[in-house]
């Protein structure tokens, strides 16, 4: 006669056992794309624009990447799982959106000549916001299995693809499994993004900034006026913004077109905005987010020298003016995104500058993990490292 504690442990093994074999891990070669964003609503918190079928496509159009539809289907073909991930290769992004002089004579040379090698020798899969376990399997105790076995599919379509790495994998938010993933050889560095919670009445947004920023900026806001972007003249006058503050920065300067495809992509589906704002009539700053159920993620922000020089916060005003346009049209959250912990860990100031001042909306920090898995050392990638950005995350 078993113990209950015998009998309990085997009841536990055998509906996960029964519950995993009633589901099957799948590539879907011809996804069903209206299926898949009902069930990536349906993911609530986690179901972001990087996991939806219109971030898949963008890449697809734009870059030739190639977008890895994986899911957990139960016997009926139900979505109970998924991940969107992204098979591109070696330096395209960095290559393609290149702007110095220099780098613009290899991109000919790289579209041209290596692209077909690289694609070849060179490719690797990356992902951001994934895998989503849905609401009905999260609090299941099978979660952590399916998880591990989507984990399990992409390692395998990696090896299938001659892939060298998994890079710049990012988790969903507050479904980072670092154990699982630590024993399944991934390397890691600390991330973070500060979630902004909008359906929060905005009285209530307003009294968690600090007294003196929150007076700050909304006497700024009041001096500024904040116009919509509406076309691509204005987008140009968002982007001089981006360049001001990325030169002032010693930051990686990214090329108009690259704004350019996001907003003739995104923007006939309104999964695109931006405002630029003017000080006493003068140019003074800019924020750019992409948006999807509801979910709204910063992409850009800038300031004018001018604006540095005098000290007007008009990065403060522009973010508190984003997060009561958002709220008005009822989304629920604000991805500030961009917080890089490993680095403040290392005491780097910068990073820290960028996240106190982010930290200034009274939205959430969600800590996650950026992993990375290498499957083949290559001695060309190690040199290649020493000229060439392999790529980036979100925007690699």
């Amino acid at each position: 006669m078993k113990s209950k504690v015998e009998q309990d442990q085997i009841s536990k093994i055998y509906t996960k056992s029964v519950c995993l074999l009633l589901s099957t891990i799948v590539e879907l070669k011809n996804v069903n794309k209206k299926a898949w964003e009902k069930a990536l609503r349906s993911a609530g918190t986690e179901g972001t624009l990087f996991q939806s079928s219109y971030w898949a496509d963008y890449l697809k159009t734009v870059y030739k990447d190639q977008p890895i539809f994986i899911a957990s289907l139960n016997r009926k073909g139900d979505i109970q799982a998924l991940l969107l991930a992204i098979e591109s290769c070696y330096a395209k992004h960095p290559t393609f959106n290149a702007t110095t002089k220099r780098h613009i004579l290899f991109s000919h040379l790289y579209k041209n000549a290596l692209l077909p090698i690289f694609q070849k020798m060179l490719p690797y899969i990356v992902w951001e916001n994934g895998p989503i376990i849905l609401p009905n399997f999260r609090d299941k105790p099978e979660k952590v299995a399916m998880y591990r076995d989507i984990i399990q599919k992409i390692i395998q379509k990696a090896k299938e693809e001659r892939c060298y790495s998994l890079a710049f994998v990012r988790p969903a938010f507050f479904s980072d499994q670092p154990s699982l993933l630590s024993s399944l050889d991934f390397e890691k560095k600390r991330m973070g993004t500060i979630l902004v919670n909008l359906k929060q009445p905005l009285d209530v947004l307003r009294k968690q900034v600090d007294r003196k920023d929150r007076n700050k900026f909304e006497k700024t806001e009041k001096r500024m006026q904040i116009e919509r972007v509406r076309n691509k003249a204005d987008l140009r006058l968002l982007y001089y913004m981006h360049l001001e503050n990325q030169r002032r920065s010693n930051r990686t300067i990214r090329p108009f077109s690259l704004y350019s495809s996001l907003w003739d992509y995104f923007s006939p589906k309104d999964k695109i905005e931006g405002f630029v704002a003017y000080y006493d009539g003068r140019l003074v700053g800019s924020i750019l987010y992409l948006n999807h159920n509801l979910k709204a993620h910063l992409y850009a922000l800038g300031d004018s020298d001018f604006a540095r020089l005098n000290r007007v916060p008009v990065l403060g005003a522009l973010f508190w003016h984003t997060i009561k346009y958002t709220r008005e049209r009822a989304f629920e959250y604000l991805d500030l995104s961009g917080i890089e912990l490993h680095k403040i860990d290392a005491g780097e100031s910068k990073a820290l500058g960028i996240f106190r001042f982010k930290s200034k909306f009274g939205g959430q920090l969600v800590e996650y993990h950026d992993y990375r898995k290498t499957l083949r050392s290559s001695k060309t990638v190690n040199i290649l490292n020493c000229f060439l950005s392999e790529g980036e995350g979100r925007h690699n």
